[in-house]
């Protein structure tokens, strides 16, 4: 799965700003990011989960979840998984308004 955030900062000033990828309560990847005024970057993050289950994951303050199915499993999920699809797009999208804010607010 890769989560990605296009991050700008808006500010008068140069900033950094460390970024979390958080699974499970577990902090998986963290990359710093210093912009300098008015100048944007995408940050990404890939991950890969074997073991079925589900994943619950943050970014900032945002939260979702990804379910990894067995194989056999695959054929009835993709039936079903539009609305979760939208929901993660939904997802990084408020990772973006977030991270954009904050880093604003760091700028200062």
């Amino acid at each position: 799965m890769t989560v990605t955030a296009d991050i700008v900062n808006e500010g008068e000033t140069a900033g950094s700003t460390n970024i979390a990828l958080v699974i499970n309560g577990f902090t998986e990847q963290v990359q710093t990011l210093s912009l300098e005024p008015g100048a944007a970057r995408t940050v990404t993050f890939t991950v890969e989960k074997a073991k079925p289950g589900k994943y619950e994951i943050s970014v900032g303050d945002q939260r979702a979840s990804f379910l990894v199915v067995r194989e056999e499993d695959k054929v009835s999920s993709f039936r079903n998984g539009l609305l979760p699809i939208l929901l993660m797009g939904g997802l990084f999208l408020a990772v973006i308004v977030v991270l954009v804010a904050a880093f604003r607010r760091r700028s200062y």
